[in-house]
Order: structure tokens, then C-alpha cells, then sequence
């Protein structure tokens, strides 16, 4: 499977879904018949050439955990975004124990699945409402090792951290519109849970800061 007829299924399953839903399970088998043709997949984005590395480029960026490469950013009929991702973990050495590696949830729905290399998902109660963090510490996981070709399906109520990050993880992520412009995470140092915020949000607190009148 290539890079267009990915992307262009993955749209097509996203128009044809119900407005406002994610449709997780079709993503699902799309994307265990991208893994059954990985190989493909992964040498057609090795062999980038300046064009389409420039393209990828301008949407990706590093994390403590992982290197986020911004594959496509779609946009399925009603004007629903979907964006695709190849995730590609640092090596156990260079991990820090940040981001991925705490309780957290997302502020959108996605799927993904292993391509190289796994990890282990430890699931916690998920919360109550998109707004507001949990009142207390995450309570002892569920824990599950994915290996080459397991997908994990998250919702933006869901919690979870990653751990147990194999050398050469890589995975295929399709994550879809955002349905808050927030997410939480847990400080073990001060045993809190403290928010995240998108961009757009984060520009509103910055327009409420008080800097005088315009001269």
C-alpha cells in the first residue's frame, strides 16, 4: 500500500462516518491491511525525496518521547479534519520521563497501530468529563504489551501512559478531530494532575494579560 492510497481510504472512511462520530473500528481493519503491506509503505517515506520531506517537515515536531512525522493533514467531507502520523520512539537511552511515559489523556480520538518494535499500555479509570482533571492519583493500571501489528484505539475520556518502549518503535497513527481544547496529565512529583491546553486556548489566556493601552 503507498502513501496516496492510504490516505485516500482513510479519507473515505472518515466521510462516509456519521457527523461527529470517529469511525474507529473501519480505521481499524484499514489500517491492519496497511501493516500486511508495511514494507511498501515504509520505503515509499524513506525514499522522500527534498519535495515531500519539505512537506512532512513543516507539520512535524520532536517530543521527550517521540518524533511526531506529520504524514498527511486530510480533510473528509463536512470539513473534518483527520491528521496521519508516523510516530518514531527515541531509544530506551534517550526516553525521558515525560509525555507519553505519564497517565494522560488526548484531546481527540485516534488509532494506531505497531509497525517495528512495541511497547506496554497501562490503561487507568478514564475521566468523567473532557474539562476537568481527576480529584486523585491514578489508581494501579491494566497493562497490555502490543507487539508488530496490535492496534490501540484511545477516546478523549481515556487515560493511559506508555512504558516498556521497545528500540525502532514506530507507528502508524490516524487521530482524528478534536473534540476539546484541553488534556491532563499527571505530575508524579506534586501528585497532580495538570492541564494542557491547544493553541487556541492558550491565545486566549495570552489576549487576557493586561499590558496597558495602546500608546
Amino acid at each position: 500500500m503507498d502513501e496516496a492510497r492510504l490516505y485516500g481510504s482513510i479519507r473515505d472512511i472518515v466521510a462516509g462516518a456519521t457527523a461527529g462520530e470517529f469511525p474507529a473500528l473501519a480505521l481499524e481493519d484499514l489500517l491492519l491491511t496497511a501493516f500486511s503491506r508495511r514494507s511498501r509503505l515504509l520505503r515509499n517515506i524513506f525514499d522522500w525525496g527534498p519535495d515531500r520531506y519539505s512537506e512532512a517537515e513543516r507539520g512535524s515536531h520532536e517530543t521527550p518521547t517521540h518524533f511526531k512525522w506529520n504524514l498527511a493533514d486530510l480533510t473528509a467531507h463536512g470539513n473534518r479534519p483527520v491528521r496521519v502520523w508516523l510516530h518514531q520512539y527515541r531509544p530506551p537511552g534517550e526516553l525521558r520521563p515525560l509525555y507519553a511515559q505519564v497517565p494522560h489523556n488526548h484531546r481527540y480520538p485516534f488509532v494506531s497501530i505497531i509497525l517495528n518494535g512495541g511497547y506496554r499500555n497501562d490503561s487507568y479509570r478514564p475521566l468523567e468529563n473532557v474539562l476537568n482533571p481527576p480529584q486523585e492519583a491514578p489508581e494501579p493500571p491494566r497493562s497490555r504489551t502490543l507487539r508488530p501489528g496490535d492496534v490501540l484505539t484511545m477516546h478523549p475520556l481515556e487515560v493511559h501512559r506508555l512504558a516498556d518502549i521497545q528500540r525502532e518503535t514506530l507507528t502508524l497513527l490516524v487521530q482524528g478531530a478534536a473534540v476539546t481544547d484541553r488534556s491532563f496529565s499527571f505530575r508524579e512529583s506534586t501528585a497532580t494532575w495538570i492541564a494542557h491546553r491547544d493553541m487556541r486556548a492558550q491565545f486566549r489566556t495570552l489576549r487576557g494579560i493586561d499590558v496597558g493601552a495602546a500608546d
